[in-house]
C-alpha cells in the first residue's frame, strides 16, 4: 500500500466528520457538548465513550483510549493508517493518487493486469476441457462444485510448454513482463515457457480481492513433480503477508468473531462446502507473523485446524506461538480419526465439524495436553519433559492473569507444586521488558506550576491561535511533566507547517499513541472562557511557569522582614507576589 501525501490525508480527515463516521458503528446519543454511548474497546455498563464534534476526537475515560477519526478506524477496523485512511476517502469521495512516480505505478499495474488474464486463462481453459478430462475427473472425485470453481476461478493450466506464455504474449505482455509477475520462466534453451503445467489452479488474491499469485497443484495419483508449487515472490506479491481465502473469509470471521486457519487450498474448499465461510489457508507455507496481523485487523480468536499428522501438530504449535505473540487467543484442533477437513467431511456431519470447531480447546491447554499425554508422570523426570514443552509458549502469554491461570492448570496436570512452577517460568521469563510508562504523566501532587503546565498546553490546543505568543516566550525545558513537555513540542515543532493545530490535527501528527490518548483526554474536558479570559489565563499560566527562584527568595525575605516589622500591608503586598512567583 502506498504512500499518501500529507494533503490528502489533511484533505480527508477534514470531510470526515466524525459523528457521522462513529454513528455508522455505534448508537451515539447527545450528551451535552458531546455524544455519548458504551465504549466499543471494553465492556462496560454506564457509557463513558464520548465524540466531540467540535474538536473532532473521541475519548473513552472508563479505558483511556482516544484520538480522532482514524484513530477510530484503525481501532474499530482493526486497519493499518493508510488503509484507514483510504477507506475514508472513499467514503468521502476523496481520490488518492498510487505513490512511488509514474514508472513504479505502472509496473504494478502491469503485474496486476497480467495476473488477472492469467486466472482469466487458465479458468477459460479449465471450463473447455472434456468432462471426461482427468481434471474433470478429479474435480468430480474431489467434490468441488461448480459453484466453488466459480468463487474462486479456480483454472487449468495446460500440459504444453508455452500455452499460458504464447497466449498472455498475443494479449501484448512481453516475456520480461511475463517473467516478473512469475506466470512464464526463462528454460535451459533460452526460450520463455510456462511456469505452471498440468495443475489445477488456485488463484491468490490480496485482501481487496486482486489476484496476485497462483497455487497450483498435480492431480495425478502418483505425481512426479512437486504436489503444489506456488509463485514466486513478486512486487505485488508477498507469501508471508497473504492468506488464500482472506478476501472471502473476511466478513464471515468478523461476523463470527473467529478465524479458522487450515493448512492448504482445498481445506478451505473443504470448509467452504460445509458451510464454514471463516476459514483461509496458509498456502502451504508456514505461519507467519504476518498472516497473524492480518487475521488481527478483523478478529483476536483464531482456531488452527491443521492436519493431524507429526508435520501438522508441529505447524499447530507454532502457529499458535506466533498468535500468542501478537495478544491474540489461538484455539488447536485436530480431528479425530482423519488425518485433514476433508477426510473427516467424507465421513461425518458437516454439522459436527461446526460443533468441533466452536468447541475447540484453546491453544495452551491443547498444548498441555498434548505434553502430558506424551509423557511419563510417574517420575520427576517425565515431569520436567512435560513441563519444559509448555514453558517456553508460556513466556509468550502477555495477559498476567491468563499466564498465571496456565501456570495453574500446567501444575494440575503435571502434578507439580504450583508455587514451584510460577518460580520456575519466572525464572526462565524473557518475554517483552516491563510496558513502558513512558508517556503517562507523572503520580505526584500537583503543584500551582504542574497545574499551570496542564492548563497552558490544553488552551494551545484549544486555542490555535494563541500558539505563537506562547513560541515566543516558552520553550520545552520550561515544562518539568513529560508528557506535557511532548505535546508542547509537537505543538511547536508543527506550527506554521499546517493550516491548523487542532486537538484532531495534533493526534494525526503525532506517532506515540500514549500521547494520543493524552492529548484526547486533556481536550475533552470542558472550557468555559470567553476570548479575554483566554488571553488572561495564558499569560498567567507562562507567569507561573517562569517564574524566577531568585526573585521568589528576595520576595519571601521581603515578606519575613515585613512581618517581623509589622507592618501589614508591605506584608500582604510581598505575600502576593511571592504566591505568584510559585
Amino acid at each position: 500500500m502506498g504512500f499518501i501525501p500529507d494533503h490528502i490525508i489533511d484533505d480527508v480527515r477534514i470531510r470526515a466528520d466524525i459523528v457521522e463516521v462513529v454513528s455508522e458503528y455505534l448508537p451515539l446519543k447527545k450528551a451535552g457538548a458531546n455524544y455519548r454511548c458504551l465504549c466499543p474497546f471494553h465492556e462496560e455498563k454506564t457509557p463513558s465513550f464520548n465524540v466531540n464534534p467540535a474538536k473532532q476526537i473521541f475519548h473513552c475515560f472508563g479505558c483511556g483510549e482516544g484520538g480522532n477519526v482514524f484513530t477510530f478506524i484503525i481501532k474499530h477496523e482493526k486497519a493499518s493508517f493508510p488503509e484507514a485512511v483510504r477507506m475514508l476517502a472513499k467514503r468521502y469521495g476523496v481520490d488518492i493518487p498510487e505513490d512511488g512516480g509514474e514508472e513504479r505505478s505502472g509496473e504494478f499495474e502491469k503485474l496486476y493486469s497480467v495476473i488477472s488474464a492469467a486466472s482469466d486463462y487458465y479458468h477459460a481453459v479449465l471450463k473447455n476441457q472434456a468432462k471426461s478430462s482427468p481434471v474433470w475427473r478429479y474435480i468430480t472425485k474431489r467434490g468441488i462444485t461448480p459453484e466453488i470453481i466459480e468463487k474462486f476461478n479456480l483454472g487449468w493450466a495446460p500440459d504444453a510448454w508455452d500455452s499460458a506464455t504464447g497466449h498472455l504474449n498475443d494479449k501484448g505482455f512481453d516475456n520480461k513482463i511475463l517473467e516478473k509477475a512469475g506466470v512464464s520462466s526463462l528454460s535451459s534453451r533460452n526460450t520463455y515457457i510456462d511456469r505452471f503445467r498440468a495443475r489445477l489452479m488456485f488463484p491468490i488474491n490480496n485482501p481487496g480481492g486482486k489476484t496476485i499469485a497462483f497455487g497450483g497443484r498435480l492431480i495425478d495419483s502418483d505425481p512426479k513433480g512437486a504436489k503444489y508449487i506456488n509463485s514466486p515472490e513478486t512486487p505485488i506479491y508477498h507469501k508471508s503477508k497473504v492468506l488464500f481465502g482472506f478476501d472471502l473469509a473476511r466478513d464471515s470471521a468478523r461476523k463470527e468473531g473467529k478465524m479458522v486457519v487450515v493448512e492448504g487450498y482445498m481445506d478451505v474448499i473443504a470448509l467452504r462446502k460445509a458451510g464454514i465461510n471463516n476459514c483461509v489457508a496458509c498456502s502451504g507455507a508456514a505461519f507467519t507473523p504476518g498472516q497473524a496481523e492480518l487475521i488481527k485487523r478483523i478478529c483476536d480468536n483464531v482456531v488452527m485446524l491443521f492436519d493431524s499428522d507429526k508435520a501438522g501438530v508441529e505447524a499447530a504449535k507454532k502457529g499458535g506461538a506466533i498468535l500468542l505473540g501478537h495478544a491474540m487467543r489461538p484455539k488447536a484442533l485436530i480431528l479425530p480419526d482423519a488425518k485433514d477437513p476433508d477426510e473427516f467431511l467424507a465421513s461425518h456431519k458437516p454439522e459436527e465439524l461446526t460443533r468441533l470447531i466452536d468447541n475447540s480447546p484453546p491453544f495452551l491447554e491443547f498444548l498441555i495436553e498434548m505434553a502430558v499425554r506424551n509423557a511419563d508422570l510417574s517420575g520427576i523426570d517425565g515431569r520436567i519433559a512435560a513441563i519444559g514443552q509448555v514453558i517456553p509458549y508460556l513466556k509468550r502469554v502477555k495477559d498476567e492473569v491468563e499466564r498465571a491461570h496456565y501456570i495453574q492448570l500446567l501444575a494440575e496436570r503435571t502434578r507439580t507444586d504450583h508455587d514451584a512452577l510460577r518460580r520456575q517460568v519466572a525464572r526462565e521469563w524473557t518475554g517483552p521488558e516491563e510496558i513502558k510508562k513512558g508517556l503517562a504523566p507523572q503520580k505526584k501532587r500537583a503543584s500551582a506550576g504542574m497545574m499551570a503546565e496542564k492548563m497552558l498546553v490544553r488552551l494551545l490546543l484549544n486555542h490555535p491561535d494563541l500558539v505563537a505568543e506562547a513560541a515566543t516566550k516558552l520553550e520545552t525545558d520550561d515544562f518539568s511533566d513529560p508528557v506535557l513537555k511532548a505535546v508542547f513540542a509537537l505543538i511547536i515543532s508543527n506550527a506554521g507547517k499546517h493550516s491548523a493545530t487542532t486537538p484532531a490535527d495534533m493526534i494525526n501528527l503525532s506517532n506515540d499513541e500514549n500521547l494520543k490518548r493524552f492529548i484526547s483526554a486533556l481536550t475533552m474536558e470542558e472550557e468555559m472562557l470567553d476570548e479575554k479570559e483566554v488571553e488572561t489565563m495564558l499569560a498567567d499560566c507562562m507567569k507561573k511557569m517562569r517564574y524566577d527562584p531568585q526573585e521568589r527568595s528576595l520576595r519571601h525575605q521581603q515578606m519575613k522582614m515585613a512581618l517581623k516589622k509589622g507592618e501589614n500591608e508591605p506584608y500582604n503586598e510581598a505575600k502576593e507576589k511571592y504566591l505568584q512567583s510559585r
